[in-house]
């Protein structure tokens, strides 16, 4: 099957604070090294990210080149005040305009929804449990690979 329009990826999680401190574990580094982007430099993975807004307690939306510098997707984290839990936030994340030439469309939204579950699991253990899971950070090792049905 032929897929023509470029993926996009949709994925959430309940966590058990309320939006602003949701907000606050994505933008303040101290909080977002505990769960995902500090891992990126240990694989040598860089890219210019351009924020287009934040909306305090509700929304942050940038654009990046993370899988092409040329053609950059965008990313939304939505944070939706839950209304059967008082202080308790819904976190969507929401990212279109994927592009990936060297791979099916389809493949690479799969892998980068996998991805974005591994960082949302570790997410919502830094705030609610002041808890730091290592998840993301040995999920793409490169020098790992199984040969003949054994990791080498």
């Amino acid at each position: 099957m032929q897929v023509n329009t470029p993926p996009s990826v949709n994925v959430g999680v309940l966590i058990r604070r309320p939006p602003h401190a949701v907000l606050e574990a994505l933008a303040d580094p101290s909080m977002t090294t505990r769960f995902c982007w500090k891992c990126t430099c240990m694989y040598g993975v860089s890219t210019a990210v351009h924020v287009d807004a934040v909306v305090p307690d509700h929304l942050i939306r940038f654009r990046w080149g993370m899988y092409d510098e040329d053609s950059p997707s965008t990313v939304e984290f939505r944070i939706i005040p839950c209304p059967c839990h008082d202080g308790t936030a819904y976190l969507r994340v929401v990212e279109t305009g994927l592009h990936r030439p060297r791979r099916q469309p389809a493949q690479e939204g799969g892998r980068i929804h996998g991805g974005l579950h591994l960082v949302l699991s570790a997410l919502k253990a830094a705030p609610e449990h002041d808890v730091t899971l290592r998840v993301t950070t040995g999920a793409f090792r490169s020098d790992l690979s199984e040969q003949q049905g054994r990791v080498v």
